[in-house]
């Protein structure tokens, strides 16, 4: 389930007063679907360069509560943040796990992002990152769901963060080994999977 909301102001004070545009907001449930897990709301906003994830739980639909029990003010970068164009949301899948998607195109290359996270053992965390970079001209074909390779001379690395395991430039990468806790979304930045070993840059 995605639903988008463009140019709306959010009003929040941290000191001084900050005006951040809402870019997407969703619901679900972490154990889709029976249901049997947390609600949530799941709220997305960009504040200059960075992108702003905020979760909100109850134990139905109806109690959500209405302060965040997650905030990560710097989760991401803003897609199109310097001379391209650009668009990040959420999406929701059939199993209740929250996507955070960035397509960034400039120059005519498109360069796409996704960051899975789940409830997992009372904890935000990570579960997979894929990125792709699909080359000169591919914005002329790209897809309507363009988070993928869609051409020859794509360029992606897909993450499995649970598993530990991951596939870049076609190769199988070996990683190092981490504990559940470098998993904790809370903390996660655009470099994280960087610092974790995985998703290096190609040859």
């Amino acid at each position: 389930m995605r639903l988008t909301l463009l140019s709306l102001p959010l009003l929040l004070v941290s000191g001084a007063v900050q005006a951040e545009t809402v870019l997407s907001e969703v619901t679900g449930n972490w154990a889709a679907p029976e249901n049997n897990g947390f609600f949530y709301r799941a709220v997305l906003t960009r504040s200059g360069e960075n992108l702003r994830l905020r979760i909100y739980q109850g134990m139905s639909a109806d109690t959500i509560e209405a302060e965040p029990q997650f905030d990560n003010d710097k989760i991401a970068y803003a897609s199109g943040s310097g001379a391209g164009g650009g668009n990040d949301w959420l999406e929701v899948d059939a199993n209740g796990a929250l996507h955070l998607i960035g397509v960034t195109t400039v120059e005519g290359y498109a360069y796409s992002e996704k960051l899975t996270i789940q409830f997992m053992d009372n904890q935000f965390t990570a579960m997979a990152f894929g990125m792709y970079n699909n080359g000169p001209d591919s914005v002329a074909s790209m897809p309507e769901n363009p988070v993928g390779c869609w051409t020859g001379q794509c360029y992606s690395c897909e993450a499995d963060l649970w598993n530990q395991s991951a596939v870049a430039g076609g190769e199988k990468i070996q990683v190092p080994e981490h504990d559940f806790e470098a998993l904790n979304a809370s903390g996660w930045t655009p470099e994280r999977i960087y610092e974790l070993g995985y998703c290096p840059a190609p040859n």
